[in-house]
């Protein structure tokens, strides 16, 4: 997968593009000394290159999930982190769907994906646990957000 870095920064010019339409299209939390960045879109929005260096499908019945994992290492510096990546999402009627999330390295960024088909006006409920390579931590947290695909 070569032009890793210049795919990333595809990726993230895109969600900067959508802030506009959704104010959660990508969100950072900080647990300890790791910072964990995180986004959902619909795999429509992805440029056809991107989708197809990544071998991703376009369509806006499926959505993108996207972590980062970083370590913190100074003021405003950070370091990428290999990490073991497990995401569930239920929706509101209790259906569970485990996403199979695989990473994508390049030599100075570290980055797991995942995809997922969805519903129109579908809201998931997003279930993320993080295991830190070289660590004890454990990192878990939840999100939500509904998805349009009209």
């Amino acid at each position: 997968m070569k032009n890793t870095a210049l795919n990333w920064f595809s990726i993230m010019l895109i969600l900067a593009m959508l802030l506009p339409f959704s104010a959660r299209a990508e969100q950072a939390k900080d647990f300890g000394k790791f910072r964990v960045h995180y986004s959902a879109i619909q795999t429509n929005f992805l440029s056809p290159k991107v989708s197809h260096d990544y071998g991703i499908g376009r369509s806006r019945n499926r959505i993108m999930l996207n972590i980062a994992v970083q370590e913190k290492t100074g003021p405003d510096q950070t370091t990428p982190v290999i990490a073991s990546v497990n995401v569930t999402a239920t929706n509101l009627t209790g259906q569970l769907k485990t996403i199979s999330m695989r990473p994508i390295h390049d030599r100075d960024v570290v980055y797991y994906i995942g995809e997922l088909g969805i519903a129109h006006g579908e809201t998931l409920n997003f279930k993320v646990k993080i295991t830190p390579a070289n660590s004890r931590e454990q990192i878990a947290f939840s999100f939500r957000q509904k998805f349009f695909t009209h």
